[in-house]
This record gives structure tokens, sequence and C-alpha cells, in this order.
């Protein structure tokens, strides 16, 4: 029940990105999405991937947050609060999505939040090319490690 507008606050981290996002709270609300009560508790990868599915667009400020959006194939606005997430946000695609913690106003986040939902097929479809040459990328490292621990050039890697 509650707000259909309504942020659903998650911490991947919990101690600091609780106070983060109440931190963000008064943004939230003039954007039209009130934070809701509670905070879902997200460092373990189910509670994650069960919090996202309620989740019309998800709001990111961790890297694990915007790729676990990615993944589960939601559309996000991110916060991006270190060059890391920026970095990823944009190799994702994600630039039009993006709001430095500076540059965070209601009025930006609705804006961002809206547009997300307006334009969420045409982030999906840049964010899943970004995520297949991503575990490209991965099972290319992958194989490129068990090769050199097995002391080997066999690239064999099973699913």
């Amino acid at each position: 029940g509650g707000d259909a507008n309504a942020i659903l606050p998650a911490a991947f981290h919990e101690a600091e990105d609780t106070a983060e996002l109440r931190a963000l709270g008064p943004h939230f609300e003039r954007a039209g999405a009130p934070l809701a009560e509670g905070v879902a508790a997200c460092a373990a990868p189910a509670a994650a991937a069960a919090w996202l599915g309620r989740c019309e667009v998800v709001v990111a400020s961790r890297f694990h947050a915007v790729a676990f959006a990615l993944l589960h194939r939601r559309p996000v606005v991110v916060l991006a609060y270190h060059p890391k997430v920026r970095d990823l946000a944009h190799a994702a695609g994600l630039g039009p999505w993006t709001l430095t913690l500076r540059e965070v106003t209601g009025d930006a986040l609705a804006d961002r939040i809206e547009d997300a939902r307006r334009r969420s097929d045409e982030q999906l479809r840049v964010a899943d090319a970004y995520v297949v040459g991503a575990r490209a990328e991965a099972r290319a490292a992958a194989e490129s490690a068990l090769s050199l621990l097995l002391g080997t050039t066999e690239r064999t890697v099973t699913r």
C-alpha cells in the first residue's frame, strides 16, 4: 500500500545510506516522491532483488544499487556521490538520468524521475547493450584468471 510515488529507501550500507536518504528526503518530497516509512535492507542480493521488484524507477547512489537496477532491468536515476558511480552511469548510457549530489534539487530530481518513467524503454535498451558488453568483459576476465590459476592457456568457463 501507500503512495504509488513514494520512494522506498534501500540501504546497501545501512548506517551511511539511511542518513544520506534522510538528508535527501526534502528533495524527494519536493519532487512529489516522499520517502516511505522504513528502510529496505539490501545488503544481500536476494533482498536487493526483492526490493527492485517493487520499484517503478530506482533512485540509486551506490555503485551496486545502479548495477542491480541495470541487471534487473529497472529504470534508474543515478545520484552520483562518487566518481565510480558517475563513471558506471555514463558507461551504461545513463548520463541523462544522472545527477551529482550538488545538482540534486527537488525540481531536478522530479525531472529525472519523470523522464526515466517516460523514456524507460529507451533507457532499458541502452542499459541492456551495456550489460551485454559488461558480461562479455567479465567472462573474458574470468577465463583469463582461471587460465592463470590453472597454469594453462585453455579458455573454458562453464555456466
